[in-house]
């Protein structure tokens, strides 16, 4: 059997919003356990203790990182439902609203990388970031092209 073009653009969203489920809910985990409304031992994203880091390059207050952590989890909540129902819908127009806030997602952790100067204390972060604009970026243009 032959994979059409249609089934490969909706595996693409597939694997979009399966994996962007899965680092929503470790997200929102990980901003449960922040709260102590989780057991310290109980495994989450990390991402949390790793925007405190990043963020101390300017002494950033704690209730300001919460914010924008917060901010992050919504940002990812809505991409979320944005991929699933353009899997669901076939919409092209939903699909591209879908990649573009997932791209726009990582871009605004790429600027956030270069304001917190994040290659000093996690270049693998910026790689990493770098990585998954791009990797959106093309996902984005395969799908609005194919």
């Amino acid at each position: 059997m032959e994979l059409g073009i249609a089934q490969i653009k909706a595996g693409v969203l597939l694997v979009w919003a399966l994996w962007l489920s899965m680092v929503t809910l470790m997200n929102l985990l990980e901003a449960l356990k922040a709260m102590n409304a989780l057991p310290e031992n109980f495994k989450t994203s990390s991402n949390w203790t790793l925007m405190l880091r990043v963020t101390q390059t300017y002494s950033t207050p704690v209730w300001l990182v919460a914010i924008l952590f917060a901010l992050v989890i919504i940002w990812e909540l809505l991409t979320t439902v944005a991929l699933w129902m353009a899997l669901f819908t076939g919409s092209l127009e939903v699909a591209t609203t879908a990649l573009g806030l997932l791209t726009l997602l990582w871009g605004g952790f790429m600027l956030a990388n270069q304001f917190y100067m994040a290659w000093l204390t996690d270049p693998n972060l910026v790689a990493a970031h770098r990585s998954l604009f791009g990797v959106s970026l093309v996902s984005l243009l395969a799908y609005r092209l194919l």
